[in-house]
C-alpha cells in the first residue's frame, strides 16, 4: 500500500467517523424535538361535572402562565343558589413601552366569550392543576370536575 493510499484510507475513516457523529447529533436533535412536543402538548382532561363555587370568589384573577405582564380575569354566571361557574374571561395586558423600558400602568383589556378560547385559557392557567388558591382559600378541584360552566364544556366537545 502506497503512502497516498494510506492517507486516503485514513481520510475515509475520519469521514465515516464524522458522518457517524453527525448522524448521532441529528438523532439527538430529533429526539429532543419529539420530547418537547410531548411535554408541551396539553390534553384536556375528561370533564363530567361542573364544580360551582360561591359567587364571593368571582372575578378570579390568575396569571396567564406565559411569563409576561398578562393576567386572566375569569367571570362567572350567577346561579340561583349564590354560586357561579366560569363563563367568560377578560385578558388584562400591560403593554411594554420600549422607550421607557417599562410596562404601562394602563392595562389593555380584551373580553373573551368564545367557549373554546375560554376553555383554553382556563386549562393553560393555574386551573390546569387540581388545587387552586383563590383569595387565600384553597379550592380542590376533584378529577372529572371543572369550574367552567356546562355550556363552555359542551361547546368544546
Amino acid at each position: 500500500m502506497t503512502k497516498k493510499n494510506k492517507i486516503e484510507n485514513k481520510i475515509d475513516k475520519e469521514a465515516k467517523k464524522n458522518d457517524t457523529i453527525v448522524a448521532i447529533i441529528y438523532a439527538l436533535i430529533i429526539a429532543g424535538i419529539l420530547i418537547a412536543l410531548v411535554l408541551t402538548t396539553t390534553s384536556t382532561p375528561t370533564i363530567t361535572k361542573t364544580l360551582y363555587i360561591t359567587a364571593n370568589y368571582f372575578p378570579i384573577k390568575v396569571p396567564s402562565g406565559n411569563g409576561n405582564a398578562t393576567e386572566y380575569v375569569f367571570y362567572g354566571t350567577l346561579q340561583p343558589n349564590g354560586t357561579e361557574c366560569i363563563s367568560s374571561v377578560v385578558i388584562v395586558t400591560y403593554p411594554f413601552n420600549y422607550t421607557s423600558q417599562s410596562f404601562s400602568l394602563t392595562p389593555q383589556n380584551t373580553t373573551v366569550t368564545n367557549p373554546k378560547e375560554v376553555a383554553d385559557m382556563y386549562y393553560n392557567s393555574i386551573f390546569g392543576n387540581s388545587l387552586v388558591t383563590i383569595t387565600n382559600t384553597i379550592i380542590h378541584i376533584p378529577d372529572g370536575y371543572t369550574l367552567l360552566c356546562p355550556n363552555i364544556v359542551n361547546a368544546t366537545k
